[in-house]
């Protein structure tokens, strides 16, 4: 016998693990490329992440309404609208609105000792247009977002009251991705709150970004209304916000209400992902 396979059983006994046929003694084995234990947490993270990029990228270059969009039209069309620029794909790459650098900007007033609402009103002055359109403060809170800059966007948020900019859907779809990263779902419940009392219609990044939220502290009951809601509002439903109830529903440990989120996705002709599934196994497993 080769030593290789004497070492080898040796080491897993001669009923050793199956290898495959294409095992010979010495060889590598194969990457697992299947889902790991907890992998659909960042899965879901980056299939959230995808979505809000591919609308903030399609709004920017598009004229805003005071409600979120020229037309009707326009505010769908972004969920079509694949292609990133590279400034926003390349973290070293700035991303300059109408003149505007948001991405010196936001690294100028990252520091928490900056006076961020002085900056605003210099920025204001300075590029009134691509602020009074409203999209120079959707990339600031955004960007403030996927930086975890919480203090810098809530800064953002006010002094949008305080120039008289009009909010938009895509201001608070921005503002609850802020709420999410801080953990902070009563403020992401309070913005939804907002909304209705402004009459600003949400679409499904407002639901999937709100329920993420659910997600992030393990408040399943919270995901699951927000789900009923989404669904009786008409909101475009999307895979995301139901993986992101499945994934609240495993944290909860109610694998029983995960299966059920399941069974409504499949019902309403959405198809799963691989998110979908590996987060509905780990509930089972914590059932």
């Amino acid at each position: 016998m080769d030593d290789r396979m004497r070492m080898d059983d040796r080491k897993f006994g001669r009923n050793g693990p199956d290898r495959g046929s294409a095992y010979f003694p010495g060889s590598k084995p194969r990457a697992n490329n299947a889902p790991q234990s907890l992998d659909h947490f960042k899965r879901g993270y980056k299939e959230r992440k995808d979505m809000r990029d591919r609308e903030e990228v399609f709004l920017l270059q598009h004229q805003q309404g005071p409600r979120g969009g020229g037309s009707g039209r326009h505010v769908k069309d972004w969920r079509r609208h694949e292609q990133l620029p590279d400034s926003m794909r390349k973290s070293d790459q700035p991303f300059i609105l109408q003149g505007f650098n948001v991405t010196e900007w936001i690294e100028r007033n990252a520091n928490p000792h900056a006076n961020v609402e002085a900056a605003l009103g210099e920025a204001y002055q300075n590029y009134r247009e691509a602020f009074q359109s409203g999209k120079a403060m959707t990339a600031l809170i955004a960007a403030a977002a996927r930086r975890r800059l919480i203090r810098l966007a809530q800064t953002c948020w006010r002094f949008m009251d305080k120039a008289g900019l009009e909010k938009n859907v895509f201001h608070y779809n921005a503002m609850i991705s802020v709420t999410e990263k801080d953990k902070n779902l009563r403020a992401a419940l309070d913005l939804l709150k907002e909304m209705d009392e402004r009459g600003i219609e949400k679409n499904e990044i407002t639901y999937s970004s709100a329920i993420s939220a659910c997600e992030k502290t393990g408040q399943w009951r919270v995901a699951i209304d927000l789900l009923d809601r989404m669904e009786r509002e008409g909101s475009a439903r999307s895979t995301i916000a139901y993986n992101a109830a499945i994934s609240a529903c495993e944290k909860g440990m109610v694998p029983t209400r995960a299966c059920e989120v399941f069974q409504r996705m499949k019902r309403f002709g959405i198809e799963p992902s691989v998110v979908s599934y590996s987060a509905l196994i780990s509930a089972a497993e914590k059932g």
